[in-house]
């Protein structure tokens, strides 16, 4: 109210210095409190006003964001989007005066208008308004179709599983508008749309649309659009669509797979391509291209070797796709493949040379399949016009020629041959050069093995890699080389002055201060003052974990152990499924051990630890492959259901009782007329009891019964018997 009085006062004041021209500086002499208030407060004098009022630089808005700005007098400028609040200003530097500086973000698509209502004191408003302003929405492109793909994923416990569907709806060009958008999806091409995703946004900068449906079944074909849609807020009370995609099609169906057959190193290779959903594959053989099919196999990959052939045989296969879902146990079928024929000769194998005196060389095989017979040929291939000479003719994997000539090159050949009736059937050849005596560089260079010390802080520690290589026939020794990662420099570790030595233990040192000192080693071969050639190996590696074992734990857990590595900081835990072709990071753990969860019955396991240590930085981790020498193999049994009893519950009548098993489909029982007789099968039941009807009087029967579940493969698995119990029918 003083505020009020003050105002009025000094309006009557402003008038009077109109009039009496120094009326006012009179005034401020004297030096009143309430003059003095009056001077403080004289712009608020101000009626409401609007100087200027701009919205953007035009109609149509792309860049995201409206700027807007205002500059007036007044006590409080308001902002209004469509007739709804938006923000508002008052005066801040105590002069009546405000200003606006602010940006709008409009969702494209939508237009909107923007009005600015100014009030005062004496509660006089003052408004101006903007004209619409239109979001721009985006264009769907035309020339570029939607794209769609379909995931698929390893499950927990192994088994290839269906991920989900990809879709992708492209616009014509980036898009710097808020994009809001509704997700339609029908399994009709045209028609029985419905919404699946609404209310979703994309900030300035999008390019297309993108969505992951992971609820989704194999066996359907799916048909997807999307809608540009302004949405509902505080500034757009209806919803209003602006742009509409073009469907996109996904195809979750099985259909019919390809299927390749080739002859290989172990029998009929098969490859199954183009095979969609599918996650297993029934297989089928006949000697006859038109009749005579039988399923031989399930397979869950799609490259397998049927190693069951014989060599001079034709065979013919096809493939049935399928999909077993884990969840609802369904499953689904795909059309057979067309027949693919592979004529068995003999299977390849490989060939190893190994010089083991001054004049001999010791070679090496593994069985080809379907050979009874190998011929080992050797010649000069240093010599022009030199023929192959047949050294052994064996049913073994390995031979030895002798009487070679140092420092010469040679060429050896292995025949894997199926012999019938004195005559070779077929055969296939195998090639391996080697060049005797002193040899540029070493071969087979490899870190057979190590160990390592770690101090009690773990802030130092000490690797030994024992090195080894093969002998360099005339060689003087070898010399033994490493980088200082230090000092960058290439230093001389050892001087090996035999060759006949080809092993070293090589000593590598790390704090976490200055980090480990080398990570590789080189061998030199040298003959007089000539050096050879360098070859190198890693020697920044700690020890394998060992002695890895798995143990059962309870009915949906294994307990994978090991021993500790010394330096070690964790381990990381890794399972391949060699039924499945797969390999699943587990965890990482610091102890030495870890329970593993993701379980399925009737399916092999393999585990093996990765053991790391960091180094100032340095990852100090054993190679991934080699730690797979060091494993333990595991396949998750069916609980055994625990017996309850029997008793005779009525005429003829005998119910037996016993626990539930986690993960069991079903129950077989089993009944004998004396404890150690033969068992036979009487019924299969979902339940933890069953009723023997057929109990005659005055007899005592035993009875045991088995688990059985079903893994997530869709294979049938059953648990070991259970213990008996008996009981005599009275009635």
């Amino acid at each position: 109210m003083k505020n009020r009085l003050i105002k009025k006062a000094l309006c009557v004041a402003l008038a009077s210095t109109m009039v009496f021209g120094d009326a006012l500086p009179a005034m401020a002499a004297d030096g009143s409190a309430d003059v003095q208030s009056a001077q403080a407060e004289v712009a608020f004098a101000e009626e409401a006003s609007i100087t200027y009022f701009s919205v953007g630089g035009q109609d149509t808005v792309s860049s995201g964001s409206v700027h807007i700005s205002a500059l007036g007098y007044g006590t409080e400028a308001v902002l209004y989007v469509n007739g709804a609040w938006y923000d508002s200003w008052t005066d801040s530097d105590y002069d009546g005066s405000w200003h606006v500086d602010t940006e709008f973000r409009g969702v494209a698509g939508a237009t909107y208008q923007f009005k600015l209502v100014v009030s005062d004191d004496n509660g006089q408003t003052v408004s101006q308004e903007s004209g619409k302003i239109y979001f721009e929405a985006p264009k769907f492109s035309r020339s570029r179709k939607p794209s769609e793909y379909v995931s698929y994923s390893t499950g927990d416990t192994g088994y290839r599983e269906l991920g989900g569907v990809s879709v992708s709806f492209p616009f014509d060009s980036y898009v710097q508008n808020d994009i809001w958008y509704e997700v339609y999806r029908s399994t009709k091409p045209s028609g029985g749309f419905t919404k699946i995703l609404s209310g979703v946004g994309y900030m300035y900068g999008a390019s297309e649309v993108r969505y992951y449906d992971d609820n989704v079944k194999v066996g359907n074909t799916y048909y997807y659009m999307v809608k540009i849609v302004t949405g509902t807020d505080s500034y757009n009370k209806t919803s209003r669509v602006v742009e509409t995609s073009a469907v996109a099609k996904v195809d979750c169906r099985l259909g019919t797979a390809e299927l390749s057959v080739d002859r290989g190193a172990k029998g009929a290779d098969i490859t199954v391509s183009d095979y969609g959903a599918a996650n297993q594959f029934d297989l089928y053989r006949s000697t006859s291209k038109t009749k005579g099919f039988k399923k031989i196999k399930t397979i869950y990959t799609p490259e397998y070797t049927d190693t069951t052939v014989k060599a001079g045989k034709t065979y013919y296969y096809k493939v049935v796709p399928k999909y077993y879902d884990a969840s609802t146990r369904a499953v689904s079928k795909g059309t057979a493949s067309e027949v693919r024929g592979v004529k068995i000769l003999m299977g390849t194998t490989e060939l190893t040379a190994v010089q083991n005196t001054k004049s001999s060389v010791k070679l090496t095989w593994d069985k080809a399949a379907g050979a009874n017979m190998y011929e080992v040929w050797y010649m000069r291939s240093d010599i022009s016009g030199d023929r192959y000479k047949r050294a052994v003719a064996t049913k073994g994997t390995s031979c030895t020629i002798k009487g070679l000539a140092s420092g010469a090159e040679y060429s050896f050949k292995l025949k894997s041959q199926s012999v019938s009736g004195g005559k070779v059937i077929c055969e296939n050849v195998t090639y391996k050069w080697l060049q005797t005596g002193y040899t540029e560089s070493v071969r087979e260079l490899e870190a057979v093995s190590s160990t390592v010390s770690a101090s009690k802080d773990k802030k130092n520690l000490t690797i030994y890699t024992n090195l080894k290589w093969n002998r360099v026939w005339g060689a003087s020794g070898y010399k033994i080389f490493a980088r200082n990662n230090y000092t960058n420099k290439l230093e001389q570790v050892a001087v090996i002055k035999s060759a006949a030595r080809n092993t070293y233990k090589f000593k590598n040192t790390g704090s976490s201060s200055k980090g480990i000192k080398y990570y590789s080693a080189y061998v030199v071969p040298y003959k007089g003052k000539k050096q050879g050639e360098m070859t190198s190996v890693s020697v920044n590696y700690i020890p394998l974990a060992k002695n890895v074992k798995a143990v059962r734990k309870s009915t949906s857990e294994v307990r994978v152990t090991w021993s500790a590595v010394p330096g070690a900081d964790s381990y990381t835990v890794y399972r391949m499924n060699p039924v499945l072709g797969t390999t699943q990071w587990l965890g990482q753990t610091t102890s030495t051990n870890f329970s593993d969860r993701k379980l399925t019955t009737k399916l092999e396991y393999t585990y093996f630890i990765q053991p790391s240590t960091i180094v100032s930085g340095v990852n100090c981790s054993i190679d991934y492959e080699a730690a797979k020498q060091y494993k333990a193999v595991y396949t998750h049994a069916v609980g055994t259901p625990k017996m309850s009893g029997a008793s005779n519950t009525g005429a003829k009548k005998i119910t037996v009782k016993w626990s539930s098993v986690t993960g069991a489909k079903n129950y077989v029982v089993y009944r004998a007329t004396k404890k150690n007789g033969k068992y036979t099968k009487i019924g299969t039941t979902s339940s933890c009891s069953f009723t023997d009807k057929k109990a005659a009087k005055g007899k005592t029967y035993y009875y045991k019964v088995a688990a059985v579940a079903v893994n997530d493969g869709g294979c049938a698995a059953q648990s070991a018997y259970s213990k008996t119990a008996s009981a005599k029918s009275k009635k």
